[in-house]
């Protein structure tokens, strides 16, 4: 189910200065572990069209940045869980140590406590009062001995679970960091959005889902047509904006399900779940017409582009290496088209979803 799309509200001229203020503190702000938002160039100070296209871009981000970051740090905690219960099994016996310790002595005390009251209650024989006040002096220093031996284990065992909590923090520290460092490593630091390895890593759990619940899914590659052109036009900032301006405008037409990356220079990558070819093809054209509908700000001026894109629906037993050459190859297709233009065919009706679930924006 798709995420309705705020409609984008444009900002009286005299508040256009203090939204632009407002989004620089907000990115100034932004977690690092959420990478950065393709944010477009901000406008000038008198363009409220410019400026609320940057606030949507950022509000269509924020919608999503944080979604596929469980998936990535389930890798990461599944490692840290064997060290987590390994130090739980070690508190849970050091818990039955110091209940063992404290039973010991008790039961010690308990017994010497008994033998010396009977001792003392008893009529000794002539002779024998002093060998039985010998045996009650030694039996009450061996159980202050042992009540002296316990404390000292008692205290070694508190000392033990002050150091497991305190490990026991530190891991929780160390998996924050990691969680981090593993999420800014899946990033592609110009447009914000996942990169070419956490695209690898989503595929193979995507296989995985579809080939268990025997749903389809489809990967959509897009690049921007003769990008070179631009680069050599108006310079290789201006490319960047494109795709930085693409990489966000794609977001506010995809669902918060599908998964958008960078896959490689100038071509991105979508994975459509639950999604067959036919509204694949609808989410394919929703990305070329954001990209045409409108000539991108640049440095200096403005870009017309276009996009193209090629459709590969996931069959069961496909490699992540096959499916990725199928959309390759239907991404050239387009490129022979002339560009603006979306390849590839229809395989396996029978693991189609209905049109009425096509994606919408």
């Amino acid at each position: 189910m798709s995420v309705p799309t705020p409609p984008v509200l444009r900002p009286p001229p005299e508040a256009v200065p203090f939204v632009q203020e407002l989004l620089v503190q907000l990115l100034r702000r932004m977690p690092a572990f959420l990478g950065r938002p393709p944010l477009p160039p901000l406008p000038d100070q008198t363009d409220p069209g410019g400026c609320a296209e940057a606030v949507q871009a950022v509000l269509a981000w924020l919608a999503v940045a944080p979604d596929g970051l469980g998936l990535q740090i389930e890798e990461m905690e599944h490692r840290f869980s064997g060290l987590r219960e390994d130090l739980d099994r070690l508190e849970d016996h050091t818990r039955r140590l110091i209940r063992s310790v404290r039973s010991w002595v008790e039961d010690g005390e308990g017994f010497s406590h008994a033998l010396s009251d009977a001792i003392r209650g008893a009529c000794p024989e002539a002779g024998h009062g002093e060998f039985l006040a010998s045996i009650d002096h030694q039996l009450r220093a061996k159980a202050e001995w042992d009540r002296r031996e316990a404390d000292g284990i008692l205290a070694q065992a508190s000392g033990l679970r002050e150091t497991l909590d305190l490990v026991r923090a530190r891991v929780g520290q160390v998996e924050a960091v990691t969680r981090e460092l593993r999420s800014q490593s899946l990033r592609d630091p110009l447009t914000g959005l996942w990169n070419r390895r956490a695209l690898d890593d989503r595929l193979v759990e995507e296989i995985a889902r579809s080939e268990r619940y025997r749903t389809p899914f489809t990967l959509v590659l897009w690049d921007v047509d003769r990008l070179e052109e631009v680069n050599g036009r108006l310079g290789p900032e201006a490319g960047d904006r494109v795709l930085q301006t693409l990489a966000s405008r794609s977001l506010q037409v995809l669902r918060r399900s599908d998964f958008l990356a960078r896959f490689e220079q100038d071509t991105f990558a979508v994975l459509l779940p639950n999604t067959g070819v036919g509204p694949a093809r609808i989410a394919a054209g929703k990305i070329c017409r954001a990209a045409a509908d409108e000539p991108v700000a640049v440095p200096g001026g403005t870009a017309e582009v276009t996009t193209s894109a090629g459709i590969a629906s996931w069959t069961p037993g496909t490699s992540p290496e096959v499916l990725y050459a199928r959309a390759r190859d239907a991404l050239a297709e387009a490129a022979r088209q002339g560009g603006d233009w979306t390849g590839g065919a229809p395989v396996l009706p029978d693991l189609s979803v209905p049109e009425s679930e096509a994606v919408t924006a």
